[in-house]
């Protein structure tokens, strides 16, 4: 499981880890995938 911290409002959510080429962390690496937790 992947904890992840929302940087605006302090809340946890986790993500279960599925097979997959790539997953991004807050989305701020790339432009595309911008998709904030």
């Amino acid at each position: 499981v992947l904890k992840l911290q929302c940087q605006s409002c302090k809340h946890y959510s986790q993500h279960p880890i599925k097979r997959c080429k790539h997953f991004e962390i807050g989305g701020d690496k790339k432009g595309k995938g911008t998709s904030l937790f």
